[in-house]
């Protein structure tokens, strides 16, 4: 749509005698299209690469609870975490990610599963920003065309009157 407007503006500003990028007053505007566009494209690689960090963080804390699950609940914090298949799936997981942390207790195993859902909850924090963020730049971008074809519209009806009453 953005396209369809820019293509509309580029006519408009011809038939009033302008060249792009030019308002009455004979000073350049800057075109901003392609930083915010570029600007947008670094936003979509940072937000797929933060999803990619989330999904992996939920796949250690979803080993953790796999884990925890297999200690009573009631256990104190000081009780060893059982040696097997789900323990060694969280080593691999958090190894993955990038974590080595011991987690020798069950006490270590809560103090660990709330630091990733607190590193889980900031990261998507951060996504939703940039999305916001990219929100933004569309939006800009789509203004700025409806700005430059108003004006340009604006432009050429004041010089309407006077073309026509030049002809009679």
């Amino acid at each position: 749509m953005y396209r369809t407007k820019a293509l509309l503006a580029v006519c408009l500003l011809a038939a009033a005698g302008m060249s792009q990028g030019q308002q009455g007053t004979g000073i350049a505007l800057p075109n901003l299209q392609p930083i915010r566009d570029i600007q947008i494209s670094e936003l979509n690689q940072s937000i797929q690469s933060t999803n990619g960090a989330i999904a992996q963080l939920r796949a250690v804390l979803a080993a953790a609870m796999n884990l925890r699950v297999t200690v009573p609940a009631n256990a104190p914090p000081a009780t060893a975490t059982p040696a097997g298949a789900q323990k060694t799936a969280l080593e691999v997981a958090s190894r993955n990610f990038g974590t080595t942390l011991p987690i020798a207790t069950v006490g270590e195993l809560d103090l660990a599963m709330l630091q990733w859902r607190k590193t889980i909850d900031g990261l998507s924090g951060n996504v939703q920003m940039m999305m916001l963020r990219i929100q933004s730049l569309a939006n800009k971008n789509n203004d700025g065309g409806t700005v430059l074809i108003t004006n340009s519209e604006k432009k050429i009806q004041a010089t309407r009157p006077g073309d026509l009453n030049g002809m009679r």
